[in-house]
């Protein structure tokens, strides 16, 4: 009886510490982010609840974000991620799309279609595509639906494109374990995704080669009519977001996180 109930113990630390983990370094995020803000000139526009746009001229490009998250986590640093587009970029405009925290992913995928539909009726001219984690999900249904996007660009960081995952050897690095990914994945994903890959435009693609969906997104970029693929060796789920400059550009400044950063410049310029 001792040993069920410590292996009952250990099973339930497993599931509840990282959600306690990433909650405090989302809590921490927040902060940083706050204080961020208040050193940025970025003008920032809400259209609705649901879109935000930051930059805006009407004669600007415009790229869409949708940010990661697992659907219960939101996304607290869209405003570093759209400076350190816009310090290179201003001639462009970033969308940011939000949507609806703790619902099933059907549900998911209709609002934000719906708030999509809405963000057509404003014309801008919408050249490049941003998701990471779940909202490359996000992003990837949008693209079975609106299929007039196959001469744009798509970022995609760290991508789920299969919610049934198969396991990395390498994988036990990566800050999302099984047992907690699969309390997620059983209360919150009802619903696949199927890639149509006959519309998807020309593709970037970042990932960590220990994140436990690295086997499937390499499964993925191989049946990309058009894809670029950039490993960061030994990363993990989402590293370039959680560790990068895009979540604490005033703390990190590493070569190697620069680097990537140029990259998704330079695919966006050329």
């Amino acid at each position: 009886m001792k040993i069920i109930n410590k292996y009952l113990f250990i099973q339930t630390l497993q599931i509840i510490l990282p959600f306690y983990i990433i909650c405090f370094i989302l809590y921490v995020r927040k902060l940083l982010v706050q204080i961020y803000i208040k050193n940025t000139n970025i003008q920032i526009k809400q259209l609705t609840n649901k879109i935000i746009i930051y930059n805006y001229n009407k004669n600007n490009k415009t790229i869409v974000v949708i940010n990661g998250g697992g659907l219960f986590f939101d996304d607290m640093t869209d405003i570093v991620i759209v400076n350190n587009i816009l310090q290179q970029l201003n001639n462009y405009n970033v969308v940011v799309i939000k949507y609806t925290l703790f619902n099933k992913i059907s549900d998911t995928l209709q609002e934000v279609n719906n708030t999509f539909n809405l963000l057509l009726t404003y014309n801008l001219d919408i050249k490049v595509f941003i998701g990471n984690s779940i909202g490359c999900t996000l992003l990837l249904n949008l693209f079975n639906i609106h299929t007039q996007f196959t001469k744009e660009k798509l970022i995609l960081i760290s991508p789920i494109v299969n919610y049934n995952v198969k396991c990395n050897k390498n994988c036990k690095t990566d800050f999302i374990n099984f047992i907690f990914y699969n309390y997620i994945k059983n209360k919150y994903y009802d619903k696949n995704v199927i890639i149509n890959y006959n519309v998807l435009p020309n593709t970037f693609i970042i990932c960590g080669s220990n994140e436990i969906f690295y086997d499937d997104i390499i499964n993925f970029h191989n049946k990309c009519k058009n894809s670029n693929l950039y490993c960061i060796q030994n990363g993990i789920h989402s590293e370039y977001i959680l560790y990068g400059i895009i979540s604490f550009p005033f703390l990190f400044s590493s070569n190697k996180i620069k680097k990537i950063t140029n990259k998704i410049i330079n695919f966006i310029k050329n």
